[in-house]
């Protein structure tokens, strides 16, 4: 602790500050840089995690969402790339194979979200699951 006090200390710190003058500037350019990319790169994760709580806080924690996309591989003579369809049935087979599953709602959605509007419904006779 004796050695932050030491005048002998100080003496050598601001005698390399004024013979590096360009040295010194540069690096508290660097310094006062770093502080700000910190600074915003924070402001900037905690704006994406309070926007992903938003637009998740009406779902429940112990959900799942399914959905069929296309096949990444060939399997038994079919090929890649094809288009993986559930259907209705589905939802059925899964409640009665899967004894943890308490609600299950399939849901039909038409259109492309990002072209056009889409019409989500939950099917007949199901509770609508949030």
């Amino acid at each position: 602790m004796k050695f932050i006090f030491d005048r002998n200390t100080w003496q050598e710190i601001f005698g390399s500050i004024s013979k590096n003058k360009t040295r010194t500037i540069i690096t508290i350019i660097g310094v006062l840089w770093g502080i700000f990319i910190y600074i915003a790169l924070s402001g900037a994760a905690k704006g994406m995690d309070n926007g992903f709580e938003k637009v998740f806080e009406s779902v429940s924690m112990n959900s799942m969402f399914v959905w069929g996309q296309s096949t990444s591989m060939p399997y038994e003579g079919f090929k890649t790339g094809r288009p993986m369809q559930l259907k209705l049935g589905d939802a059925s087979k899964l409640e009665n194979r899967i004894p943890e599953i308490n609600y299950i709602a399939p849901r039909i959605n038409l259109g492309i979200l990002d072209q056009t509007p889409y019409l989500r419904s939950v099917v007949k006779n199901r509770e609508p699951i949030r």
